[in-house]
């Protein structure tokens, strides 16, 4: 059985759904959703201002035994100074965010197979 919890600040509802029962679906709607309102809510940028994500990788973090992260890749069509005067005047959930960096997209793409 997964238990399952939705809405992360919100009121917790619990419920448990077997295993053969959860929708794989709703699964993976979840995790590209939820990253779009990482950074809705983080750096405040608009849903509207971003791409659809794309999962670039499962990451291990070693730091905190291995948990599992995913990252994604998205575009924004703010201009860079328009991602930081939003990012400065701050989202619902901006205390969750210490610093942000902007990196070039040639650095990306030399980086990351984008």
């Amino acid at each position: 059985e997964l238990l399952s919890i939705i809405g992360r600040d919100r009121k917790m509802e619990f419920q448990h759904i077997p295993m053969h029962q959860f929708p794989v679906e709703a699964v993976v709607e979840e995790m590209f959703d939820s990253i779009i309102r990482e950074v809705r809510d983080e750096i405040n940028i608009p849903r509207m201002a971003l791409s659809e994500p794309q999962l670039l990788g499962v990451v291990g973090n070693v730091a905190s035994a291995g948990r599992l992260g995913l990252d994604f890749f998205m575009r924004c069509s703010l201009t860079a100074r328009e991602v930081t005067d939003l990012y400065c005047a701050g989202g619902p959930e901006a205390e969750e965010s210490t610093n942000m960096k902007l990196v070039p997209l040639q650095v990306c793409k030399e980086i990351f197979i984008i």
